[in-house]
């Protein structure tokens, strides 16, 4: 088993699910018995030691893993798209890898789909950012999440001229000099159960 104590874990039986984080980890006869123990002193720990859920034979465990996403220059100075894969092992959170996905990503913004109509039909109606979300709405209205990424190509120079862009709502003008074409992409991911 490739688990240690400390981990936050899920179980489930693709009808229900419990997270949970192992306190204590006893190989047995060929298997191993996973303790979810209220001790241990691990962070943030179970408020209880007892499921809220009963599993049978053919519940799957598995670790949970976090992946951040944000732009950041590589070692040739070019704007690229990363991903860092963290992992919360014994009590503490810990950067697995860092990986860089896509060269020539300049930016990166998440707005976050909410049903607004009283008649909670589950498609939304407005985009916000998060800040907004925060302030002018409730999360459990949230019924998407829309993601656009303003790409670059690599080399300057492409074009004759400066080119104006659209993007995030605004209409934009390179800095003088930088002639490289740009493009927007952008997807919009239903969250499971809470949109049609």
């Amino acid at each position: 088993s490739s688990l240690v104590e400390g981990s936050v874990l899920m179980v489930t039986d693709c009808s229900q699910a419990s997270i949970f984080q192992l306190t204590n980890l006893q190989a047995t006869g060929g298997g191993y018995n996973v303790v979810h123990s209220s001790a241990g002193g691990y962070t943030p720990g179970n408020s209880t030691p007892i499921m809220s859920n009963s599993y049978a034979e053919g519940a799957q465990v598995a670790a949970l893993v976090t992946s951040a996403y944000y732009i950041k220059d590589n070692a040739s100075g070019i704007p690229a798209l990363y991903r860092s894969t963290l992992s919360s092992t014994a009590g503490a959170t810990s950067l697995l890898s860092e990986q860089e996905l896509v060269e020539g990503v300049e930016d990166m913004q998440i707005l976050y789909g909410v049903d607004t109509d009283s008649d909670a039909n589950k498609v939304a109606n407005i985009y916000y950012p998060a800040s907004t979300v925060d302030t002018t709405s409730n999360w459990d209205n949230v019924v998407n999440i829309r993601v656009s990424l303003l790409l670059r190509t690599i080399e300057n120079n492409v074009a004759s001229t400066e080119i104006n862009y659209f993007y995030n709502g605004s209409d934009n003008t390179p800095t003088t000099g930088d002639k490289r074409l740009r493009r927007v992409f952008t997807t919009t991911i239903n969250i499971r159960n809470r949109s049609l």
